[in-house]
């Protein structure tokens, strides 16, 4: 990624001490600060929201072949999330 040269403004979270751990650690792995997954998560998720859901050219004919979900693309955005960072990850 690319740095770009904004301006920080301080936020304050509250979240459980298993969460703040997860997050140190998460952070540790990557070799970045807590604040940069959080900033970087917050960028994600406002690119998945921007972007419309669109299959790749090579999955386009399979499109329809799996019954739908019935839940919007942030449904299914938070589930994947939850089954990767661990359950209660949105809530």
């Amino acid at each position: 990624m690319t740095a770009i040269a904004t301006h920080h403004v301080r936020l304050t979270l509250k979240m459980s001490a298993d969460r703040v751990k997860s997050g140190k650690a998460l952070a540790q792995r990557r070799g970045i600060t807590v604040s940069a997954l959080v900033s970087d998560f917050f960028g994600a998720l406002a690119r998945l929201e921007a972007e419309p859901l669109c299959l790749r050219p090579l999955l386009e004919p399979l499109a329809g072949l799996a019954a739908d979900p019935g839940k919007s693309r942030q449904e299914v955005v938070m589930e994947e999330l939850e089954i990767r960072y661990g359950a209660g990850f949105g809530r």
